[in-house]
């Protein structure tokens, strides 16, 4: 009860989010994914409810019925002469038919609880895309769901096809070619290498197996391993680009500090701080100036919890505000360039430019480089066009 509990908080929760997310002015209504997660939380909720409504009064009384059932058939006296033959049969067979009743009753509650645990592993397992390196599986899934389909539907002709030929050619005198649905039965255990008994006595079987073995055992499943293998090392690399994550624990531990100083220090939650910052303009960094705007709001406690929210947050690298060189958005290349300039301004004791001075000097390089694409689109090579630029620089 506990836990259905918290996923109804939770799903009202998503939902609002959605709501919210809809009703906002540059919002989008929620995919079809979000839609089907929600539905299906709710649905694993309301089933759990109804199993739990019947399975407590099932539980409470079924030793009564058992006992109840089981003694009467006991204490039948199939000897004694009170009773008539068909009065004994009848009560036996009453009995009886109660007893199968209570085992069906058991049984459906057994598929009905069944049911509900495979959905909820597909929902665990869904859930793994939380983080991504916990989404292997289904970040894998998601990038190989297109070839994946096309994939299963050629299984499926192929599969079809060998299942009616065998049907038809050795139905008639070997059992686990019986009937089409034998045929795909006996196929699915071959794709894993269990192959028929005694398939090596007829030329006819020899060859239907072999070409099986080369199309569906061979071909179609290396072709389903390479779909596999081509989607994981496309989440890979994705995750290797990924700067903002780390391992999951790692992850985990940060997130439940950082929520804990939060609540120490009186910062405002993230999804509070992002829906305030989402309609900011675009700029390069943020700090204590922008931030003091939160204390009006509630957001923050106090102008020294903006400065330990700043220092808690500057030890992520990949918040570190970026660096403006004289090129734009310092990059790898252009640290490497003002690294020489400034060593070739210390061996030849020059002095450093000043910004009126690197101004006029990104000007001309911008002149020269569109009359080099002039020059260039006259027939006169690129090349001189850029020499020129270099000399004038």
């Amino acid at each position: 009860l506990f836990n259905i509990a918290i996923m109804m908080v939770d799903i009202s929760h998503n939902v609002q989010v959605l709501i919210r997310k809809a009703r906002a002015p540059k919002g989008r209504l929620p995919s079809l994914v979000e839609v089907l997660k929600q539905l299906t939380d709710l649905c694993t909720a309301l089933m759990v409810i109804v199993y739990i409504s019947l399975r407590i009064p099932h539980l409470t009384s079924s030793a009564a019925k058992t006992q109840e059932v089981l003694g009467g058939m006991s204490e039948l006296d199939w000897g004694s002469d009170l009773m008539s033959l068909n009065a004994k049969k009848d009560f036996f067979f009453s009995h009886t038919r109660a007893l199968l009743s209570l085992i069906h009753k058991e049984r459906d509650l057994a598929s009905f609880c069944n049911i509900i645990l495979i959905v909820n592993l597909f929902r665990i397992i869904q859930c793994t895309s939380l983080h991504p390196r916990l989404a292997l599986l289904t970040g894998t899934l998601v990038k190989a769901a297109d070839d994946l389909w096309h994939a299963m539907l050629l299984i499926m002709l192929l599969t079809g096809c060998f299942a009616g030929i065998a049907t038809w050619r050795f139905g008639g005198v070997r059992e686990d070619f019986g009937s089409w649905e034998r045929a795909m039965q006996t196929q699915f255990q071959m794709m894993f290498g269990d192959f028929p008994p005694n398939w090596h006595e007829s030329r006819e079987l020899q060859a239907y197996t072999v070409f099986y073995f080369l199309i569906i055992f061979l071909l179609v499943q290396n072709f389903l391993l390479a779909i596999i293998v081509e989607a994981y090392m496309s989440v890979r690399n994705d995750n290797e680009q990924l700067k903002i994550e780390d391992s999951y624990l790692t992850d985990a531990w940060n997130s439940s500090v950082t929520h804990v100083l939060a609540i120490i220090h009186g910062w405002p939650w993230p999804h509070v701080l992002g829906r305030r910052i989402e309609h900011w303009s675009a700029r390069n960094s943020v700090g204590m100036d922008d931030l003091q705007a939160f204390l009006k709001h509630g957001g923050f406690r106090d102008k020294t919890a903006i400065g330990l929210f700043l220092k808690r947050f500057h030890e992520y690298e990949f918040l570190q505000p970026r660096r403006i060189g004289k090129f734009g958005v310092a990059s790898e290349g252009n640290e490497i360039v003002e690294k020489v300039e400034e060593r070739m301004r210390r061996m030849f004791q020059l002095k450093r430019p000043t910004l009126k001075e690197l101004a006029h000097e990104n000007l001309n390089i911008s002149i020269c480089r569109k009359s080099s694409s002039k020059r260039s689109e006259n027939g006169i090579a690129a090349d001189s066009g850029i020499n020129t630029a270099v000399l004038q620089t």
